[in-house]
């Protein structure tokens, strides 16, 4: 005979799902780093356990502890016991006290007598037919949860000739509060699903053996879910053609990698891709280059053909391209080679190809960029954070500055058209929010340095939103969710993982929210982020091994995570590795081989 048994990490399980059920996500946090397990949902038997658990093993002890208590009692053939006491005091009566035998023979008497009279008195067809309640077919409304719930009054009386459990049981496990949205939020628990078996493995790499190309940029074309932009060091700049199937392995076990075509010249030999850009309708793609010391801009059809080029781009490499909402504006930002030669900010207009250009000065060092309007764009340097208009003259001017903090200056931007607000994040783990004026309205913190931030997209464009989310990840493990709606002191909900959140990515739809550290992935419904929906981890498939030198692994530059415009399908990419990982909502019982 074999039986479970308690152990402190069973325990510990028990009482930090309860606290994540019941919303006391702070103390489940505490918890959780008290305990020293990174993961909870990954311990061996965590997918096993049902939801609610530890309620209903209390209610079960308490159970067997009144049936200990009776049988006791029955040994020692008391007549007249004592009240009964339960762990938590006086236990008061289920029930009336049981009638004698013989009044249970006459009160069964008089019920049949009772039904001979009615069913005689009845036609055929007024007659209640017994059933086992599966006319209709089964309910396939029913959860788990349903055994839990009370039981009308009446359950015992509705015709079934075989009552369920729940009709006839005594006691039963309180159903927690339904999910809402205000602080007392409830949780519903989905077992986690594995992801690996469902994964499509991209070469990077070409034959040569001095060929090992550094993935920096990644993107789905936002209108084409199988078309994939890649780009980085060792002339990396390919377009993929991505089946939305898993290929089959071949005989040695290797998967085909899709089909691609390159988008660098013949003699663009070792040429570094610094930037992407998708145009917001997927015609067209921006691709930076820098070759030799000369930096130029091709922009390709969504089928890889060229459609026009941009030369002289001043000192490469270009740190960013961004599209403006009309996708007839680029704007590129240069940088200084740090021995005199200015950073330049400069917008090319299509398809007319003309181009203005603005000296940010030799000692501004660009990060990044944003655009704001249609002629007004953001950049920051570490040091500052400026603001631009380009006039209908095609001139670009400094607007605006905006009042950064001392302690630190912003290195990422990311820009909400719907509230307004652009947020700015620090190596500090201070994220600044700004307003139209450039006035600081808000500050968002995190114990270590911002390593992503994303606005949730919004589908339907509307403005008229209750809640206008940022989701923000950090060094320190977390994924923070801020509404811009109420304040930026405490995030609404917090997620965490075991190692420094490196990315993190929306579903085009914002329905699901996805990051990673340096060897897994996680994803989390924003219905309900209390527990990932499921979980991807790196391991030795073919095609997903570290490019060597000398024997030793090479450092991970950078990390790339992108959903495809279905959000059905998630590129992760890093140094010569790229996966394209299937994610189907709502399934949850993926095969792992």
């Amino acid at each position: 005979m074999t039986k479970e048994e308690l152990n402190s990490d069973r325990i510990n399980y028990l009482v930090w799902r309860y606290l994540q059920e019941s919303n006391y996500r702070e103390t489940a946090v505490k918890l959780q780093s008290e305990w020293d397990v990174s993961d909870p949902q990954s311990l061996d038997f965590a997918p096993h356990v049902n939801n609610h658990a530890l309620v209903a093993v209390l209610q079960r002890g308490l159970l067997y502890h009144e049936a200990e208590r009776l049988s006791a009692q029955s040994r020692r053939g008391a007549v007249a016991a004592p009240p009964a006491t339960g762990f938590f005091g006086p236990v008061a009566p289920l029930s009336p006290p049981l009638a004698s035998s013989d009044e249970i023979a006459n009160a069964r008497k008089r019920s049949t007598e009772e039904r001979s009279q009615q069913a005689r008195q009845e036609s055929p067809a007024k007659r209640t037919k017994l059933s086992n309640g599966y006319e209709n077919g089964i309910d396939s409304t029913t959860t788990p949860m349903d055994l839990d719930e009370a039981a009308p009054p009446t359950a015992i009386s509705n015709g079934h000739a075989y009552p369920s459990p729940r009709e006839v049981e005594v006691e039963r496990v309180p159903t927690p509060a339904p999910v809402t949205s205000g602080p007392e939020k409830g949780t519903q628990i989905e077992k986690v699903a594995e992801l690996s078996a469902e994964t499509t493995y991209l070469t990077l790499a070409q034959t040569s053996s001095t060929n090992h190309p550094i993935l920096l940029h990644c993107e789905w074309n936002p209108r084409d879910p199988k078309r994939l932009a890649t780009a980085g060091m060792d002339t990396l700049a390919r377009l993929w053609t991505v089946p939305s199937r898993t290929p089959s392995p071949q005989i040695d076990g290797h998967v085909p990698s899709p089909a691609f075509r390159d988008l660098v010249d013949e003699d663009e030999h070792r040429a570094a891709i610094s930037a992407i850009s998708w145009t917001s309708d997927g015609e067209a793609l921006a691709v930076a280059s820098d070759c030799d010391g000369t930096g130029k801009i091709n922009i390709w059809s969504k089928d890889g053909s060229r459609i026009v080029q941009f030369n002289s781009l001043g000192y490469p490499p270009v740190i960013c391209l961004r599209w403006g909402a009309s996708d007839r504006t680029l704007l590129a930002l240069t940088s200084t080679d740090n021995k005199g030669a200015s950073s330049w900010a400069t917008v090319f207009t299509t398809p007319n190809q003309e181009s203005a250009t603005f000296d940010l000065g030799p000692n501004f060092q660009p990060l990044d960029a944003v655009w704001t309007g249609p002629s007004d764009f953001v950049v920051c340097n570490g040091e500052s954070l400026s603001g631009f208009n380009l006039s209908d003259e095609g001139i670009i001017t400094r607007t605006k500055t905006y009042d950064i903090r001392k302690e630190a200056g912003p290195t990422s931007l990311a820009y909400d058209p719907h509230c307004n607000l652009l947020a700015a994040a620090n190596d500090d783990g201070v994220i600044d929010i700004f307003d139209s004026t450039a006035t600081r309205v808000g500050m968002a913190t995190h114990k270590g340095a911002v390593t992503s931030m994303k606005w949730q997209p919004i589908p339907n464009s509307s403005d008229d939103q209750p809640e206008r989310l940022l989701a923000s990840s950090s060094e320190d493990g977390s994924i923070n969710i801020w509404n811009s709606r109420s304040d930026f002191k405490k995030p609404v909900e917090t997620m965490t993982m075991d190692a420094a959140v490196l990315a993190l990515a929306f579903t085009p739809d914002g329905a699901f929210v996805a990051a990673t550290t340096n060897s897994h992935i996680l994803i989390w419904s924003m219905a309900d982020p209390s527990f990932p929906r499921a979980r991807w981890v790196r391991g030795q498939e073919p095609g997903w091994q570290s490019p060597k030198t000398n024997g030793a692994a090479l450092e991970e530059y950078h990390h790339c995570l992108v959903w495809d415009s279905d959000g059905k399908r998630l590129a992760y990419g890093v140094n010569s590795m790229l996966a394209v990982i299937k994610f189907i909502p709502g399934v949850t019982d993926v095969t792992v081989n």
